[in-house]
């Protein structure tokens, strides 16, 4: 069965970057996701358009506009609605784009969340991991609930 991981806006950011520390293993994941068999990624809507936005100061706009193509190519896109809104302002995420990466997350019942961000989804029913741990196949690593 194919893991199902959803990623957050730092990781998208990662794979655009090579200058990024955790490019490596962000865009090693990126590329087994796209070949038959790989992993099923997921990433909200909010977080390509973050990323968009952010990578601003380094890629040009065509740049950001084929990495953005190459994610909807790549991941499944989940929209952000007033129920998942609704989710993510009212759980105990330290802010509130973390909520709604946890809400996306849950209810589409990702196996892990790839993320960094030490203080996010330490109470959502889906596991963290970093990239790293999940490309260097760490013993134990939380993909089964």
């Amino acid at each position: 069965m194919q893991n199902r991981i959803f990623v957050d806006t730092n990781f998208l950011l990662d794979v655009m970057s090579p200058d990024r520390a955790n490019f490596v293993s962000a865009f090693s994941l990126f590329e087994n996701a796209a070949k038959d068999g790989g992993p099923c990624l997921a990433v909200c809507a909010g977080s390509l358009k973050d990323a968009y936005y952010i990578s601003r100061r380094d890629l040009s706009e065509n740049q950001r506009r084929n990495w953005i193509r190459r994610f909807i190519e790549t991941f499944e896109v989940l929209p952000v609605d007033s129920a998942t809104c609704g989710i993510a302002v009212d759980s105990s995420e330290p802010d509130f784009e973390d909520g709604i990466i946890r809400a996306c997350a849950e209810q589409w019942n990702a196996d892990c969340i790839v993320s960094r961000d030490a203080k996010a989804f330490l109470d959502s029913s889906v596991p963290k991991i970093t990239g790293d741990m999940l490309v260097g196949n760490v013993e134990n690593a939380p993909l089964e609930r």
